[in-house]
């Protein structure tokens, strides 16, 4: 409601640009009925939304950034990839692109020591300055362009983002879907609780479960199951918890499992991985 009381509001007032660093998790791409309808008037009146895909780490959806008419934004680091808390999915595909939100320097604090800040939030504000800039420019020079086709410029003109996981060039596609099904498929939550922000932060998310599983993939192994558990270890007023991996040889029930162990840390609202993936063998059998 407040988010659809924000848009009808920046409507009445003529604004062209709103961006909305905000948002919740849904099932759908559709937003609720009050919402809905607000994105429908700045669509007919022309008014560019910009907003932040959420900071899941997940194939999952965020709205209103998932709103078909939304320009979603996520997050990457200067190097151009994706943020590990940056959502991903189909739907972002077709309206959504990345942008400078890992690290971000917002300027000082009270302490006069420098403020940075990593997400999608911050992620979007960039792309809405960057959005408004052009619409300043365009009608400095007299184009007739508004602000809905500064959106199309934006993701037509944008690189096309790599489907590769960094070190896993020489993995098949066909075993990549197979990965990444099962997970979507069979673990997929609304990350609710610790335990399930800690399995969507570190297996859901192709890039933070890369090294594990382009390992697994080499040794011609397939996931068997995911494992979350509370960690034993972690520094204070901290939330950890380890996410265990195990791979299997679906040709070979006498072959030991392969586990990967790693700590995800859910106290802050972008989780973060707690020191190195642990990995080892071990048979499978009693699991």
């Amino acid at each position: 409601m407040d988010i659809a009381r924000a848009l009808q509001m920046a409507a009445e007032r003529g604004v062209a640009i709103v961006n909305v660093s905000a948002g919740q998790r849904s099932s759908t791409t559709e937003a609720g009925e009050h919402l809905e309808a607000a994105l429908e008037l700045c669509q007919r009146r022309r008014i560019l939304v910009v907003a932040a895909a959420g900071n899941d780490g997940c194939a999952c959806l965020h709205v209103p950034a998932a709103a078909p008419t939304v320009l979603a934004v996520g997050a990457m680091d200067d190097a151009g990839r994706p943020h590990a808390a940056s959502n991903w999915g189909a739907a972002y595909g077709r309206n959504g692109i990345l942008a400078p939100g890992v690290d971000l320097e917002l300027g000082w604090d009270e302490g006069n020591a420098d403020r940075r800040e990593t997400g999608t939030s911050y992620a979007a504000a960039v792309v809405t300055g960057v959005a408004a800039r052009l619409l300043s420019e365009a009608r400095r020079r007299g184009y007739d362009i508004d602000p809905v086709d500064i959106r199309q410029i934006l993701l037509d003109s944008a690189d096309t983002c790599a489907a590769a996981v960094p070190g896993t060039d020489d993995i098949p596609d066909g075993t990549f879907f197979n990965f990444l099904s099962r997970v979507y498929d069979e673990l997929r939550n609304f990350g609710l609780s610790p335990e399930d922000r800690a399995l969507n932060f570190a297996a859901t998310n192709a890039y933070q479960a890369a090294a594990a599983f382009a390992d697994a993939a080499r040794r011609k192994l397939e996931l068997y199951r995911i494992d979350v558990r509370k960690s034993p270890i972690c520094r204070p007023d901290s939330d950890c918890w380890d996410v265990q991996l195990v791979m299997f040889d679906p040709e070979n029930d006498r072959r030991a499992g392969r586990f990967y162990r790693c700590t995800v840390d859910v106290s802050e609202v972008l989780p973060v991985t707690v020191g190195r993936t642990r990995e080892w063998n071990a048979p499978l059998t009693g699991l």
